[in-house]
Parts: structure tokens; sequence; C-alpha cells
């Protein structure tokens, strides 16, 4: 499945392993899921915050984009990871283009 990671610094499109362990790993532990719209979802560690992980601007301002619910003055922290959700039966699926010519139009870089 395709995907785009965004760590603190930087975002990736890749491909993985689309299970549920697998995003787990991705993310360092449990899975906190964000809808991103009626195509797209963020998956983050739902403890992230808690964990001191270190905040993550880019998911934070996408995020705020889609106004997926964040409290302005709340931040995503660790890694994050964006999914496609199909129209079909909701589930995972390629992220979609538009969501990266989002994040390229929000100002960041996403290498492959």
């Amino acid at each position: 499945m395709r995907i785009v990671k965004i760590t603190p610094t930087g975002t990736t499109l890749t491909t993985v392993d689309g299970d549920l362990t697998a995003l787990q790993s991705l993310v360092g532990g449990d899975l906190q899921w964000i809808p991103l719209g009626d195509d797209s979802a963020m998956y983050v560690n739902e403890n992230g915050r808690y964990l001191r992980m270190p905040e993550n601007p880019i998911a934070t301002r996408l995020c705020l984009h889609y106004r997926a619910g964040l409290d302005p003055a709340d931040a995503i922290a660790g890694l994050a990871v964006v999914v496609g959700v199909s129209p079909h039966d909701g589930a995972e699926a390629d992220c979609p283009d538009t969501v990266v010519r989002t994040i390229r139009d929000l100002g960041f870089t996403v290498d492959h």
C-alpha cells in the first residue's frame, strides 16, 4: 500500500504492508485514526504526547488544513502515516495523489 510517512523533519512517499502490525510498528505503538476527508486518514501514535515524542509540525499543519478536529493549540507528536480510505468499504488504500499535492502546496517536500 502506498503511504505518506511524515516524520517531524520530512515526508516520504513509500510502499508498505498495510496490515495493522506494520502501521503500529511505523508509529511506534497504539494507533489513533484521524480522518482527513472522504478519501484519506492519518494514523499517529495514540500516546505520542504522553511518551514525549517530538512534535511533528508537518503532520500538525496537515491536520489543521483538513480541519481534522485538532485544536490549533495542540500538536501531533511522533511519526504520522497518511493512507487512503476506500469509498466502498472504508478500508485502507493507497494514499491519494491529492494529499501529496496538498502537502506540497503547504510548502513541504515529499521525497520518494
